[in-house]
């Protein structure tokens, strides 16, 4: 007699340990990050102890992305998805509402500002603004923070040894 598989009632053996049929326990065992953590483990101890093995996984990498063949199929992918997920209307709604077009402009601003304090960037765009190229107004900014933090270090640095010195006196 056989079984049905408790995800899709596809039958099974009546040896299954498991409850599902081959794809379902495929997609249960690879959707587990206890069982993917291992396998993550297990790649690294390989590589670890077999740096030969660890090249030769890479150059085969290499020579496999790098084929004519899977620039197509990168291409068809991503035409895909285009097609099949960007242009569905849910995402579409959700990809171009104006709190995700905001928080696209946040993360775009702290990656390329990311050299800049935020307290700062105000000021950096005001110099763009003034006609200061960027280098210039980089270079500027970067010195005033640099100048800044050696006066606080400066500042802490007197405010401990004055610390130290009260503590010394009063012990007397």
């Amino acid at each position: 007699m056989t079984r049905a598989c408790t995800d899709c009632a596809a039958p099974i053996t009546a040896k299954s340990r498991t409850g599902w049929c081959r794809p379902c326990s495929a997609k249960h065992l690879n959707s587990d990050p206890a069982i993917h953590a291992r396998r993550v483990a297990g790649i690294h101890r390989k590589f670890a102890e077999d740096p030969q093995f660890k090249a030769e996984q890479a150059a085969r990498l290499l020579v496999n992305a790098s084929t004519p063949a899977a620039a197509l199929a990168r291409v068809a992918t991503g035409k895909r998805i285009a097609r099949e997920v960007l242009a569905r209307p849910d995402v579409k709604a959700l990809t171009h509402s104006p709190e995700a077009r905001a928080k696209r402009g946040r993360t775009m601003v702290n990656t390329k500002l990311a050299w800049c304090p935020e307290e700062w960037r105000d000021s950096y765009r005001r110099m763009l603004s003034g006609g200061t190229l960027a280098k210039d107004a980089k270079a500027m900014i970067l010195d005033t923070v640099r100048v800044e933090a050696r006066r606080e270090v400066a500042a802490r640095q007197r405010a401990m040894a004055e610390k130290h010195a009260r503590e010394l006196a009063s012990r007397y």
